[in-house]
């Protein structure tokens, strides 16, 4: 009976490869990518997009990008009216574009080496969990890297087969094709231009093969069935540099070419020093650095979640792998290959090429994400490799690979996820805490985990916009660091834009809001009594005293963050009872910030940042039961580093205090700063 199961697998296998290969790629690239898509969310770039797409339609998208690369504004137009606001629909274009790319290798390496089947299994699973490429879960703005690739690898596809097939009409429909979307992928993305190298050392493999001509020949052969891309090229190459004008220096190809100009020679050695260190950054260090990071961060159950997603990968593969072996002959199965290591090298020095040239490098950190376009040139590269090793130590190497491959996109899609879930509890308590704002109000905020200040002013905006339809934000964002200090302290307003989306951050109306730690709530500081946290770094102090929180709206209901964008409300937690009771504490109403704190404490809720006990040993001082309010400065009296900066604001602001109604100053002083003899 086990006899002829495995028999009737086997012939399955063999009438069926074709299939059971599409259905097995594909199950990989879902598995490794697609899991935790129901947990990621927006960041980064992709916040001003959907702001724009949001308050100016397709227009004011299109407009984004007019700058820099004027044709991706309209190819995220169309994503836009695709899909819209929601979030999920961006992940699983981000995940459908992902496998278009892989069945177009697929496809191409069908074409390039029938036979080989390990060869093509191998090239395919290390395309596919490559762990260079890292921002696939940054979906609304990498989805454009993902389409250009794409397109580029079916245009390179479509190329070959018009080689290869023999009858005219499909040559020419390929040949269209192939050149159609040569004319779609260059002017999204131009560092991908080396990707046009790529193929023309993939057209001229293919025709050695097919028509055995000396180099010289298949050279000029090649040249005239290349020609049509190159026309392409050139088009787009003088439209670029003579025509269109980048405003974003980084984009600027007069610029850059001043540059060459003015140091050849330092310029031509940094050519050569960096496109060797990024070509071992890309082939070699990507296998390794970024998951020690990863798994250096996680916590022991996404640590545990990435190995079991890698190791059901390697489980699946493996068994795809022996029973492949199983159906083919040795010879067949895989053959020692230096050609392809050479190709796999090229290939990814010319995709790395137009990048180092244009001043950009693979850095880990968020700049690995240049290594996508020479993702298929080190999968080529390291199969090369690989038969070159004895048959048992091939496959597991190629499995220990696959792992790492696995595990990396796994812990790095976690990361994102988490992070998301961050961003989410922030703005939620934010909106629990502030009714509404006064117009252009500035909330400069620290520790909000984001890099560029659209991050902050995009979501508050979708909270509190009052005009849906003003691109203008109404209130802003700034992040804390240097110049927003200096800029809070003179309090003059500040123009600019991001992109073409035109700011003024009122630094003379302006809150500060931090969150001191993962376990810390979102603290709204004072002016009037700045608790400041041990964890808040030391430039909240120097921005506390210009805090004023009058700049919040109290007589109006709550905003409710978009479902859409932010999800269901999150389970009400402490920061949700110390939301609530700093706004009582802002409100002066002692009363309601006692009910909260003992509404809290009866659920078993209590702040791991003691700080957060301020308001509500107020509210108890203030109601008269100072024994309350001891009990728990007593509890928090583990270091004086919580009590003197409390003890020091109070002394400080005893004239602001002293306006607010009922408040009990030499009571609080009793209770927290002169208790037990200190």
């Amino acid at each position: 009976m086990k006899k002829d199961t495995e028999k009737f697998m086997l012939e399955y296998l063999k009438k069926h490869s074709t299939i059971v290969s599409l259905i097995f790629f594909g199950l990989i690239t879902i598995i490794t990518y697609g899991l935790l898509i129901p947990q990621l969310g927006y960041y980064q770039d992709d916040w001003y997009l959907i702001w724009a797409g949001q308050t100016g339609g397709l227009s004011d998208v299109i407009a984004l990008f007019t700058t820099d690369r004027p044709f991706m504004g309209w190819v995220y137009a169309f994503d836009y009216k695709l899909l819209g606001d929601g979030i999920l629909g961006w992940h699983l274009w981000a995940l459908l574009l992902k496998l278009v790319g892989v069945y177009g290798v697929y496809w191409l390496l069908q074409m390039l080496w029938p036979k080989e089947k390990f060869l093509k299994i191998s090239v395919l699973l290390l395309f596919i969990v490559y762990p260079g490429f890292l921002s696939q879960p940054i979906a609304n703005t990498f989805q454009n890297h993902l389409l250009t690739y794409g397109a580029a690898i079916w245009s390179i596809a479509f190329g070959v087969a018009a080689i290869k097939f023999e009858r005219k009409t499909v040559r020419v429909l390929f040949f269209l094709a192939s050149v159609a979307l040569t004319a779609l992928y260059l002017p999204i993305y131009e560092y991908m231009i080396g990707l046009e190298g790529a193929k023309i050392i993939l057209f001229w493999m293919v025709y050695q093969k097919k028509y055995s001509d000396n180099f010289k020949s298949s050279l000029k052969k090649v040249g005239l069935w290349y020609l049509p891309h190159l026309v392409v090229s050139l088009i787009f190459l003088y439209w670029r540099f003579f025509l269109f004008e980048s405003s974003r220096i980084t984009t600027n190809e007069a610029t850059l070419l001043s540059n060459y100009q003015s140091n050849l020679g330092p310029s031509l050695l940094r050519l050569v020093v960096e496109i060797v260190k990024d070509f071992i950054d890309t082939v070699v260090h990507v296998w390794s650095f970024t998951l020690y990071k990863n798994f250096d961060m996680a916590d022991y159950a996404d640590f545990g979640q990435a190995i079991l997603i890698a190791i059901i990968v390697v489980g699946i593969s493996a068994f795809f792998l022996f029973n492949i072996n199983r159906t083919e002959s040795t010879a067949d199965f895989w053959q020692k290959n230096n050609k392809l290591i050479w190709l796999g090298a090229g290939i990814v020095v010319i995709t790395l090429l137009p990048m180092v040239i244009a001043g950009r490098n693979v850095r880990f950190g968020g700049f690995e994400r240049y290594t996508l376009q020479a993702s298929l040139g080190v999968a080529l590269l390291i199969t090369g490799v690989l038969s070159y090793i004895r048959p048992r130590m091939r496959e597991a190497l190629l499995l220990a690979l696959l792992f790492v491959g696995v595990a990396t996109q796994v812990s790095n899609a976690q990361n994102w996820a988490d992070l998301w879930q961050k961003h989410r509890n922030i703005w939620w308590q934010v909106s629990w805490r502030a009714p509404a704002f006064k117009p252009d109000t500035l909330l400069i905020v620290s520790e909000f985990n984001i890099e560029q200040d659209y991050e902050g002013w995009v979501p508050l905006n979708m909270i509190y916009s009052n005009d849906p339809s003003q691109i203008k934000p109404e209130f802003d964002v700034e992040l804390l660091y240097n110049k927003a200090v200096v800029r809070a302290q003179v309090g003059v307003p500040v123009n600019g834009a991001t992109r073409h989306i035109d700011f003024q951050k009122n630094y003379s109306q302006m809150i500060l809001v931090t969150k001191p730690s993962n376990t810390s709530c979102v603290h709204f500081i004072d002016q009037d009594l700045p608790a400041i946290s041990w964890f808040d770094t030391s430039m909240v102090y120097q921005v506390a005293d210009y805090s004023d929180l009058n700049n919040i709206l109290t007589n109006q209901e709550n905003r409710v963050p978009p479902s859409k964008i932010f999800g269901s409300e999150p389970e009400h937690g402490w920061c949700y009872y110390y939301q609530k009771i700093s706004l009582a504490r802002q409100l002066a109403d002692w009363q309601q910030i006692v009910q909260l704190a003992e509404k809290a404490e009866q659920i078993g809720l209590k702040p791991d940042d003691p700080v957060e006990w301020l308001p509500v040993i107020e509210g108890y001082v203030m109601t008269g039961n100072k024994e309350a309010a001891a009990q728990i400065s007593n509890n928090i009296r583990i270091s004086q580093d919580y009590k003197v900066p409390i003890c020091l604001s109070l002394d400080a602001h005893s004239s602001d205090l002293e306006t607010i109604d009922n408040y009990d100053l030499a009571g609080m002083i009793e209770v927290l700063c002169t208790a037990r003899g200190d």
